[in-house]
């Protein structure tokens, strides 16, 4: 396996112009949770014309310090650094 380095970014983007945390891939690859200072959101991954939608409304008293999606309830869990947890469920 070849490894390329881009000279450029092919793109980018910067929830609320926040720093990205933590990035979490759904387990049916279709979607990217991403972890900022500025909260949670998703990302569409083949809907390439849509924007990255909030989970939770920022800003956050405590950002997440990591995410992980369940591959069997396909629940996404949000853990922040005072040991608290929140459970997110996707809506079809």
């Amino acid at each position: 396996m070849v490894w390329r380095r881009q000279l450029r970014t092919a793109t980018a983007t910067a929830p609320g112009g926040a720093a990205v945390l933590r990035i979490a891939p759904g387990p049916w690859g279709d979607i990217l949770a991403v972890a900022s200072q500025a909260g949670l959101h998703c990302l569409e991954l083949f809907d390439f014309g849509a924007p990255m939608a909030d989970i939770t409304p920022g800003p956050l008293a405590r950002p997440f310090s990591d995410i992980v999606f369940n591959s069997v309830t396909h629940d996404l869990y949000a853990g922040s650094s005072n040991g608290s947890v929140q459970v997110f469920s996707r809506l079809a």
